[in-house]
């Protein structure tokens, strides 16, 4: 019946470790079950507290979990959550857009992107931050130019989707370290896959590798590099 500051914040915490590290594993029913879990261990009162605003980031790690194993359906399921809860509503438009991307409707996934563009320009999404740390306007703006690249790659529209996703590396690099980190899934691990898709599979390599850097034996990397050496025809280096 512990009170205070651990039931909070430490203990979902302790959920959002166990949530990363299966996300990161790819075991999308063990993330999904954290994920959830984690949530019911959050107060929505306090959602919009501005003390408390990091339970916001918490919030939302089950929409996180439905992008990064493509539950399409699942997503625009969701429902609109409350204007007032600034980074639940971001991400909200975020994950949307991801959809509407993913399932070849880049007209609704561009909706999407100006409407989470709007909310995350606002001025107080600078003085917001996760955990006295990265400011929301910093970790979303992750997710504004990954959406942007998303949406162009749908149009074959490559080298503007690769600027887009350069920058989202670019921003991810400049964060504050946090453990788990607060952008949820690797900037650089997209911009591999985009790369692998406009054919540019030496470039493709060298953004896998620097993953593989900080993320080691990332199974998305690890098989986005094994497709790059195979496209230039490394098939034994591919193989290993």
């Amino acid at each position: 019946k512990v009170q205070g500051v651990y039931p909070l914040f430490y203990y979902p915490h302790n959920y959002h470790f166990l949530w990363a590290c299966a996300l990161m594993s790819g075991q999308g029913e063990k993330s999904m079950k954290t994920a959830t879990e984690l949530v019911k261990t959050i107060p929505v009162e306090l959602l919009n507290v501005k003390d408390f605003v990091t339970l916001q980031h918490w919030y939302v790690v089950p929409w996180y979990t439905m992008v990064r194993f493509g539950k399409w359906k699942e997503i625009l399921e969701a429902p609109k959550p409350a204007d007032s809860l600034l980074y639940v509503k971001s991400v909200w438009h975020y994950v949307r857009g991801m959809a509407y991307a993913r399932i070849n409707k880049p007209t609704q996934a561009g909706i999407e992107l100006e409407q989470m563009k709007k909310i995350v320009s606002e001025p107080v999404m600078k003085e917001l931050t996760i955990g006295g740390f990265n400011s929301f306007e910093s970790v979303l703006s992750i997710g504004v130019n990954i959406l942007e690249g998303e949406i162009q790659t749908t149009q074959k529209n490559f080298d503007k989707a690769i600027l887009s996703l350069k920058k989202a590396v670019e921003i991810e690099d400049g964060l504050l370290y946090q453990e788990p980190p607060d952008w949820y899934h690797p900037s650089r691990q997209i911009l591999g896959a985009i790369l692998l898709e406009a054919r540019k599979p030496a470039d493709a390599e060298r953004i896998f590798k620097a993953d593989l850097a900080i993320y080691p034996t990332n199974g998305w990397s690890l098989f986005g590099l094994y497709k790059s050496l195979e496209m230039q025809g490394r098939k034994t280096e591919a193989k290993t």
